[in-house]
């Protein structure tokens, strides 16, 4: 046998066992299971991929089997040995959706990332409505929230003011009557069959009372209007009237949030014309007479209630003594003016509250550096009413004038027109004496 035919059969078989035995892994033992290309891929992935080192390093394990020599058996097994790399290059991104997890539960995850946003809204919200609630000019004082961006009422707690009512005639300005103003801050319940008394002193409320009293020979009377600032929806406001002497009258009305929104209820009374009731009958004056009903007599016992009527108004509708204390709190914060609607009885008016001069007044108190503050009113738009319709407090007409204490915004004084007639008076309101005001009230020595 010639070295060249030698070779060919018996050396290049060797090389070929040679280059198999370090390409192909050792064949399973008789009775063991084989695993398929894709499962010693698999096994095969985790020592390829050590921590730290890059995955294009997976190429360098199968380039020893590309320079095989050109036999057709090395060559084969070289391809065959490729599918078994190319599945760990798939199999990498296969523990991509185990990371990938926190992504698919981020609709999830994002209500928090929202809670931010909607905390800053909030807060903004709660900066509008307490802008004026903490603001140390009102301390001491109970402070009334009326919502956001709404100058709040500011309310003394135990405050009594004792003023004397003059008319201006050419003869002089001589005293006809008093009225006192009092404040006070009470625990509010809410009903009266909470029993839990810690519970009924969390929330407070406001009692604003204000007292007219006067009169001559042919006439008088005694008017008491009651304002109630309520922590709750309904009412919110509550606003009554109730007028005795020569002529008796009442009236109630309630502001606040319903099932409707924001509205107002309100009822008066008269005289029951013509009931069947027996009090409200009269002894007849001759004999032949039967015994009658009277004819609008004046007594407050023949006096009924008339049905309740509602009304949508804005959300910021105040009363007039709760607009006499907005004229303070204005005062006290420097706000210079401000709108608002006023509710009086059912008529829907436009309240502008602004400041005027400042100056030393005299009145039966003594001396006071005051500061005025001029409410004006005219018709809501759309509303039934001419601008000569509005009856502020005391019977007062048109524009309001109002001098309070500059350092203590206690009202010192109040002047408007009354109508007497075919004329209109000026008249006074002036401080006669208090008690319960600030430390700081004081006249000017």
């Amino acid at each position: 046998m010639s070295w060249r035919s030698w070779s060919a059969h018996t050396l290049l078989p060797c090389l070929a066992l040679a280059a198999c035995a370090r390409a192909v892994p050792s064949a399973p033992e008789a009775g063991e299971p084989q695993a398929s290309a894709t499962q010693v891929a698999a096994a095969e992935a985790p020592a390829l991929r050590e921590p730290g080192r890059p995955a294009a390093h997976t190429a360098e394990v199968a380039a020893p089997a590309a320079p095989l020599p050109a036999s057709p058996e090395p060559e084969a097994v070289a391809v065959s040995a490729a599918p078994r790399v190319e599945p760990v290059a798939e199999s990498e991104p296969e523990p991509e959706p185990a990371a990938s997890a926190p992504q698919e539960s981020t609709p999830e995850v994002a209500p928090p990332a929202e809670e931010p946003v909607e905390a800053a809204a909030d807060d903004l919200e709660q900066a509008a409505r307490n802008r004026w609630l903490d603001d140390p000019r009102l301390e001491g004082m109970f402070v009334f929230d009326r919502g956001p961006g709404k100058l709040p009422v500011a309310v003394a707690r135990e405050e009594q003011l004792v003023m004397s009512v003059r008319v201006k005639f050419a003869i002089g300005s001589p005293k006809l009557g008093t009225v006192t103003l009092i404040s006070r801050v009470v625990p509010h319940r809410g009903s009266v069959l909470v029993r839990d008394a810690e519970t009924n002193t969390k929330l407070e409320r406001a009692e604003l009372l204000a007292v007219a009293s006067g009169g001559n020979a042919l006439y008088n009377l005694v008017e008491e209007r009651k304002s109630l600032l309520l922590p709750q929806p309904w009412p919110h406001l509550r606003h009554t009237s109730v007028q005795t002497g020569t002529e008796c009258r009442k009236r109630e009305q309630d502001i606040g949030w319903g099932d409707a929104g924001y509205y107002t209820h309100f009822r008066n009374d008269h005289h029951c014309g013509g009931c069947q009731l027996e009090q409200h009958f009269v002894e007849p004056t001759w004999a032949w007479q039967d015994p009658h009903h009277c004819k609008k007599c004046k007594r407050a016992e023949h006096r009924v209630w008339n049905d309740w009527r509602e009304r949508s108004v804005p959300e910021d509708t105040v009363d007039m003594v709760t607009a006499v204390m907005l004229g303070r709190s204005m005062m006290l914060l420097g706000e210079e003016s401000m709108t608002f609607p006023l509710i009086d009885e059912e008529k829907l008016w436009e309240l502008t509250i602004r400041r005027g001069p400042s100056r030393r007044i005299e009145v039966d108190a003594g001396e006071f550096d005051a500061t005025e503050i001029l409410l004006s009113t005219k018709p809501w738009p759309g509303e039934d009413a001419e601008p000569g319709d509005f009856k502020g407090l005391f019977g007062i007409h048109g524009t309001v004038s109002i001098w309070f204490d500059t350092a203590t915004g206690v009202p010192v004084q109040i002047s408007g027109v009354v109508p007497l007639g075919p004329f209109t008076l000026d008249a006074s309101v002036e401080l006669d004496s208090y008690r319960g005001t600030p430390a700081g009230f004081a006249p000017v020595k």
